[in-house]
């Protein structure tokens, strides 16, 4: 079938990683609500239970009998409005990220955000006195979304979208508004969510920061990915061969000989190739984050032909 096999693409080494999140995103959605819907044919409730031991709950004590809810609460959704929105800000704002820093970085940011946004649902709920004796759990990947949408206005905040009716608007503006309506909703009916939106928020901003201060926060979660992922991969098979020697006159003639001056030479020209090849990475390494500098002074709109187009190429060679 045509979508199948644009899915497989999709999960190919050149598609994105932001298209493979939402399509595990959605693909999780379906493989939760068509049961639901069936069980209600039946006059029978699936939601508690998926409740239970997916979202994320309101106290510490359940949370350390299920603490995977601090991360499987960001891929439940219920309604079809909620996940509309959540994957089309993800994709927007996911795309645009992707495309400056490359595939790596976009899960490490999104899940990040979503640990943000339950820890901090979690302090909301234990810590001010208007939810004492109300109960509530997080879900939904808000706060992950939230962390991507800042971590690409902190990267360019110059950067514009095209709304319908209102035309092009610099997409700082957009996640400010987003920002301020949860700001002002923190004591209404979805406070949990919006604490965790903010959680989500504060943590892509702070990523990128510490980005462009030369730390980058997704390598750990990159490697402990690729640690997992090589558990599951077949192990390579050393084949070892033996050639027994005639006599110790064929083993003579086997062994190593000695250095000699031609040997010397080409040892010392490797050594220099080395000491180039950490100079130009030097150099380009400095050339890169005066580019990034740049950016966070005067936005990505400021940089030159050649500055985007080196940009580019680097974060191309990164994901390579």
């Amino acid at each position: 079938m045509a979508l199948i096999d644009d899915i497989k693409r999709q999960f190919s080494p050149m598609g994105k990683m932001t298209t493979q999140l939402v399509i595990v995103i959605v693909g999780i959605f379906l493989l939760i609500n068509i049961p639901i819907q069936i069980a209600k044919l039946f006059e029978f409730s699936l939601k508690p239970y998926i409740d239970n031991w997916v979202a994320t709950p309101d106290s510490f004590e359940r949370l350390i009998t299920r603490p995977w809810t601090i991360i499987s609460y960001g891929f439940l959704h219920y309604g079809i409005w909620h996940i509309l929105f959540n994957m089309l800000w993800l994709y927007w704002f996911g795309v645009l990220l992707e495309e400056y820093l490359g595939k790596r970085k976009i899960l490490p940011v999104f899940i990040y955000g979503v640990l943000a946004g339950a820890l901090l649902f979690l302090v909301a709920y234990n810590l001010f006195p208007l939810f004492d004796g109300k109960t509530a759990i997080l879900l939904g990947a808000s706060a992950g979304v939230m962390a991507v949408v800042w971590a690409a206005v902190t990267l360019l905040p110059e950067h514009r979208f095209n709304l319908i009716f209102l035309g092009p608007i610099k997409i700082v503006y957009i996640a400010a508004f987003m920002t301020v309506i949860d700001l002002l909703s923190l004591s209404g009916g979805n406070a949990g969510g919006n604490f965790a939106h903010l959680g989500g928020a504060l943590m892509g901003f702070l990523y990128i920061k510490q980005m462009q201060r030369g730390k980058d926060l997704s390598k750990p979660f990159n490697r402990l990915m690729d640690g997992i992922a090589n558990l599951f991969q077949p192990r390579k098979k050393l084949r070892v061969s033996y050639r027994k020697s005639a006599n110790r006159k064929e083993r003579r003639k086997e062994t190593k000989p000695r250095s000699s001056k031609r040997d010397y030479l080409s040892r010392k020209e490797k050594v220099t190739v080395t000491e180039t090849e950490v100079k130009d990475k030097a150099k380009r390494q400095q050339k890169i984050d005066k580019i990034l500098d740049k950016i966070s002074q005067a936005g990505y709109d400021s940089l030159t032909k050649e500055e985007k187009a080196f940009l580019f190429k680097v974060s191309n060679e990164k994901d390579a």
